[in-house]
């Protein structure tokens, strides 16, 4: 035989409970999930621009009953994912080196963005070949091309060659997702 014990209204004192932790459980998903798009918005629009800022998106899930639930992610997640980590940046398809161009490179003509020319398009519009010569850092070179003419022709750094480029952390995102789960964290404990 088993002993039981029967408590006037302990079924309303547990469904009370349970729609105070369901509303706080909602309540501080809604808020931490906004909370966050909002400063990595302002953190990635302060490192890369407002174009870049806007890719971040917010969904909801189980907002109406379930386990409440916001997945935070950005519509440009390689670039979004390699200023928050850092990144190599190396050659691909069987080059040596990346070109990176100075200012003294033209922009492309055209529509959109304008990007700078590429080497043959330097060597095209000025009619003359890219002068190498080895660059300040060991396993670099420059590209130079020849400006001017007679007694004003000078050599024209146009591009430095190099075989990786290391991009640093410019979107300190780390100490946001901490704080917005402890701010969750303690929603959820206290109600606000």
């Amino acid at each position: 035989m088993r002993p039981t014990i029967e408590v006037d209204g302990f079924d309303a004192i547990t469904a009370e409970a349970t729609a105070e932790v369901e509303r706080r459980a909602k309540t501080g998903v809604e808020v931490s999930g906004e909370g966050l798009k909002r400063e990595l918005r302002a953190l990635t629009q302060a490192a890369l621009g407002s174009r870049v800022s806007k890719t971040w998106q917010l969904n909801f899930y189980g907002m109406t009953g379930g386990s409440p639930a916001a997945f935070l992610y950005s519509k440009a997640p390689a670039i979004v994912r390699g200023h928050i980590e850092g990144a190599t940046i190396v050659p691909i398809g069987g080059q040596r080196f990346l070109w990176i161009p100075t200012d003294h490179v033209p922009r492309r003509v055209g529509r959109g963005a304008k990007a700078r020319m590429s080497p043959a398009e330097v060597e095209q519009r000025f009619g003359k070949k890219l002068i190498f010569r080895p660059g300040k850092r060991p396993g670099t070179r420059v590209a130079l091309l020849r400006r001017g003419k007679g007694r004003r022709e000078r050599l024209v750094h146009m591009f430095t060659l190099t075989p990786w480029v290391r991009m640093p952390k410019r979107i300190p995102a780390e100490e946001s997702f901490n704080r917005w789960g402890r701010r969750l964290g303690r929603f959820l404990e206290t109600g606000n």
